[in-house]
């Protein structure tokens, strides 16, 4: 009969409660929604002050957003002013929502330790199996890094090209959701691969 896994309390060096990788992943996912209705609020709505404020500010960033997505063919607006002007919006929250959870995954690095004593105790790594174990870590390690490649390619190159597609995508509020939801399921991947890496760097 297979000993249950140990569990490891919330609770760090420091004496506070350690957020898990839930907490991580839902504040990235509540701070990209959060930009994403401000994007969609500006462009249903440039005239008004928080509008123009941050149409105003997509526009300044526009040429280090195509730096950003150099390698990242834009869709054809086919000489569309509105559908470029959304097009535009929407590569700028792509790069934005990117940078958040870039930004929530390596804030996070004092939690690393901890998520890698939870996964180190789900997968049984005690000192008499360690060997089964270190195989577990290091197949999840490489699945969670195949995952976030596609997730990017996905992002950079999943994109309608038909003229069609594209006018009825991006016309679309909901479409806007696409960048949040992606860099969600992107942050998932990077802290799990965080944890997984912290537990093959600092085995016993």
């Amino acid at each position: 009969m297979s000993k249950p896994a140990r569990r490891v309390p919330d609770i760090g060096s420091s004496g506070r409660a350690q957020p898990g990788i839930r907490q991580v992943v839902l504040v990235n996912a509540l701070a990209g929604l959060a930009y994403t209705v401000l994007v969609i609020f500006a462009a249903e709505r440039p005239e008004s002050f928080l509008g123009a404020i941050i149409q105003r500010w997509v526009a300044f960033t526009g040429r280090l957003i195509d730096l950003a997505l150099l390698f990242a063919p834009s869709p054809d607006p086919s000489a569309n002013s509105v559908l470029e002007v959304r097009i535009a919006d929407y590569r700028h929250l792509l790069v934005a929502c990117a940078l958040i959870t870039i930004w929530s995954v390596l804030s996070s690095r004092m939690y690393w330790p901890h998520w890698a004593r939870h996964l180190s105790a789900r997968l049984g790594a005690e000192p008499g199996v360690r060997r089964p174990a270190n195989f577990l870590l290091v197949s999840a390690y490489r699945t969670t890094i195949l995952g976030i490649i596609a997730v990017a390619l996905v992002m950079l190159f999943g994109e309608p090209r038909g003229e069609r597609a594209t006018t009825f995508l991006y016309t679309s509020d909901w479409f806007f959701l696409r960048a949040p939801a992606l860099t969600t399921i992107a942050c998932v991947f990077a802290c799990r691969a965080a944890a997984l890496w912290h537990c093959l760097m600092h085995e016993p």
